[in-house]
């Protein structure tokens, strides 16, 4: 019954059952000159993620996560980037880090970082690590496999409930007619022929003690 109920929740509840596979993993040092920027392409492809972790020393970047073509249109011309992504782009920063997740096409991401000090240049260290998600078992199959399962189980108890375990029966043994104390007593039994009482002339039983007939002793 538990295999048949978590079957059902799998029902009403519909999931999917997926394990990462690792693609790639990079380290991206990047040298930002005062007053100036610099960028690091960042592709993704299809129901991949993308992990990003930045380290900037010794001052903080402003750091811009934009479309690549939006990208080259600001880098060649200089016009204002119109693909910029607020969720993910953060003024100031020392030590940050995030997830991009890939829709149904890929895309092409640049992260971008501006210089925030107009006398050092910044180093900043770059962690991009690529991850895609694999199905494990499609999620319309997961309840049905667990109720088969739970059906068996049932099925199983069934049968082994409805067994009755036979236990062999002892075999009695049948006295022996004439024997024991009746035999002494001249009881029980057909007494053989050849033996006569010697008070009333009866047939007694070979070795008894009693005639059966005038039950007198030793016959």
């Amino acid at each position: 019954m538990l295999f048949v109920a978590i079957g059902v929740l799998f029902i009403l509840y519909p999931t999917t059952l997926v394990a990462p596979s690792h693609v790639s993993n990079r380290t991206v040092l990047v040298r930002v000159i005062p007053g100036n920027y610099s960028a690091v392409n960042a592709p993704l492809n299809a129901t991949e993620t993308l992990s990003v972790g930045i380290t900037s020393s010794p001052q903080p970047v402003d750091f811009f996560l934009m479309n690549s073509s939006s990208y080259a249109a600001w880098n060649s011309k200089g016009n204002p980037p119109t693909n910029i992504y607020p969720q993910y782009s953060k003024l100031n920063v020392t030590n940050y880090s995030f997830q991009v997740v890939g829709g149904d096409t890929a895309e092409n991401f640049t992260l971008v970082f501006l210089s925030t000090s107009l006398s050092a240049p910044n180093n900043i260290e770059v962690q991009l690590t690529v991850d895609k998600q694999v199905g494990l078992l499609q999620a319309n199959l997961v309840p049905i496999i667990i109720i088969l399962c739970g059906v068996a189980v049932i099925a199983f108890g069934a049968t082994r409930k409805g067994k009755v375990e036979e236990v062999p029966q002892e075999e009695k043994e049948e006295p022996s007619q004439g024997g024991g104390l009746m035999g002494l007593l001249g009881g029980g039994g057909s007494p053989p022929s050849g033996r006569k009482c010697r008070y009333c002339g009866a047939d007694v039983e070979e070795g008894a003690v009693f005639c059966p007939s005038c039950h007198r002793s030793n016959p």
